[in-house]
């Protein structure tokens, strides 16, 4: 969701709000028709075990808190990955998108139902004709990992196929645990990316991984994994 390293950024806060937006609408069409996108953000906790990660991994790297707001530049002689690298400029870069989107509103939903969480607390909000909260798909769960499988397994209910886009195994396996408990339809794991020219975009069926290793072995993958990293 964040823009590729070799994207060129604009110049504002709500320019990138924009591209960010333009480029989860084009993905997702590329896809074939789509009823609903869930866009699901991380949350920031701290002093929690994964904000203690986060600061262990940001060690060394630039501090500085930066305003997210709209007409504010994007700040310059500090790298995109030095810039994301500190949890509080991610949460109001979340804040700051989820704003944008909810105040666009149906200028840009043209017959879609957009789910949108973590940017806001807590909150959940569906968007299409009209915004409003969903108290069902309200969560306090930091990792958005955890979140989109929520989002997976509301949407499944609705809709016969569902795609989950992440460049993160751990979605993967907990998609794979999880998949006995959703509704009928096709589970697919969405990852990768085109980088310099070439297409590294695959889909994974989580269905037929999950036929291939059985109910038992399905059954202790995430203490497996947990275990195993």
């Amino acid at each position: 969701c964040l823009p590729l390293p070799d994207t060129v950024l604009p110049k504002t806060f709500e320019c990138m709000a924009k591209q960010f937006l333009d480029q989860i609408i084009r993905k997702s069409k590329s896809m074939g028709v789509i009823s609903q996108i869930h866009i699901v953000f991380d949350r920031y906790f701290p002093g929690s075990v994964k904000s203690q990660r986060r600061d262990v991994r940001s060690t060394g790297k630039a501090s500085h808190k930066y305003l997210v707001k709209g007409d504010a530049t994007l700040p310059q002689g500090i790298s995109w990955k030095d810039f994301l690298s500190v949890p509080e400029n991610k949460a109001s870069l979340a804040r700051h998108y989820t704003e944008y989107i909810t105040k666009q509103g149906s200028s840009f939903t043209q017959g879609l139902c957009i789910y949108i969480s973590g940017g806001q607390d807590e909150d959940c909000k569906q968007i299409t004709t009209s915004i409003q909260s969903v108290p069902a798909w309200e969560s306090n769960v930091e990792e958005a990992d955890s979140r989109m499988i929520l989002h997976a397994l509301l949407a499944s209910r609705e809709n016969a196929n569902v795609v989950v886009h992440s460049p993160d195994t751990d979605v993967l396996v907990l998609l794979i645990y999880h998949k006995k408990i959703f509704e009928s339809g096709k589970l697919l794991f969405k990852t990768g990316r085109v980088v310099k020219g070439v297409n590294n975009v695959r889909y994974i069926s989580v269905d037929d991984i999950v036929l291939s290793l059985g109910r038992e072995k399905t059954d202790i993958l995430m203490a497996i994994y947990a275990l195993s990293g």
